[in-house]
């Protein structure tokens, strides 16, 4: 009589061919892309988060508002070219000043302000910040929270800002990165320099005259 009793190995072979559980891939096999193609695209994954992440190292370098304009100024839409009137919150401060006058404030004011002088430049990507003027004197406005931006063709017109303001060192890269913005050669902005800084929550820019 035929001994019909299969051996360890056989049953072994069998379950594995009929689909049953074989040995556990290790960790190193399991780790590795099942194919060619998948460790390409693990690869480009991979590559991608890293230029991001640089990306947003630079822009936290560069940008006043902490983040690249990607990721932060994209939230306030651009105003139409030619805009005027009021942008973001409405004004507390009862009446403007000069801002020549406030910025010559020592100290200067630790509450919010409202100050009044002429655009000398915006911010041209996002109209997220600008400068204003009044005679030699300048400050730069930025937009609260992002709340708000300016129509880039704002230079030239009268306008008062309502915020806070503070004296601030720009490093090298903060004076690039803003005449990028510009639209001038970030190569000629020079070093590190000071500036006067305004967060602004509310700007009402002025029809030209």
């Amino acid at each position: 009589m035929t001994n019909l009793r299969p051996t360890v190995g056989c049953l072994a072979v069998f379950l594995t061919a009929c689909g049953g559980k074989g040995p556990e891939p290790t960790k190193a096999e399991a780790a590795k892309p099942a194919t060619k193609e998948a460790a390409i695209v693990a690869e480009a994954i991979a590559s991608s988060q890293q230029a991001k992440a640089k990306a947003e190292a630079e822009g936290e370098e560069g940008c006043l508002h902490g983040k690249t304009h990607d990721d932060s100024c994209d939230q306030a839409q651009i105003p139409a070219p030619g805009s005027v009137g009021h942008f973001g919150a409405p004004f507390s401060v009862a009446a403007a000043e000069p801002l020549a006058k406030v910025l010559a404030s020592d100290p200067l004011p630790s509450t919010p302000v409202r100050v009044q002088g002429t655009v000398a430049s915006v911010c041209q990507k996002k109209g997220c910040w600008m400068v204003l003027a009044d005679g030699d004197v300048k400050a730069r406005i930025l937009m609260k929270d992002h709340a708000f931006a300016l129509p880039t063709d704002a230079r030239g017109k009268r306008a008062e800002v309502e915020g806070t303001i503070e004296k601030r060192t720009l490093s090298k890269a903060q004076v690039e990165h803003l005449a990028k913005d510009a639209g001038e050669d970030p190569a000629k902005a020079g070093g590190e320099r000071v500036e006067f800084v305004l967060t602004a929550t509310g700007v009402e820019l002025a029809p030209t005259s």
